[in-house]
């Protein structure tokens, strides 16, 4: 990470920001996934501005849940937040094209 100092030499003492970037055993790799409706007829700009606001309405939305309590919550950021914050966006036709990409991923 940029301005970040190196690391002391003594690297006997494990720490978990020295985790950073790497999934523990029983972890998967968390992406965002911005599904884009080929339909809905919107210009460039348009479908930029509206992935922002679906990112940060989503991360808003998860860490809220994370500062309630929920663990689940709480480990998806904490992975997404280590691997670099990944974001995939995709395009598709329809309505329902989007509803079977949600199926997909749940």
């Amino acid at each position: 990470m940029e301005g970040d100092e190196e690391d002391s030499e003594d690297d006997s003492e494990e720490d978990s920001d020295d985790s950073e970037g790497e999934l523990e055993e029983d972890e998967e790799e968390h992406k965002m996934v911005l599904v884009v409706r080929q339909d809905l007829k919107m210009g460039k700009g348009k479908i930029g501005a509206q992935c922002g606001h679906a990112t940060l309405g989503a991360y808003k939305s998860l860490l809220m849940k994370a500062n309630k309590g929920s663990v689940g919550a709480a480990r998806a950021l904490r992975i997404w937040e280590s691997l670099g914050q990944a974001k995939v966006v995709v395009q598709v036709k329809t309505e329902e094209d989007m509803e079977a990409v949600v199926a997909c991923a749940k």
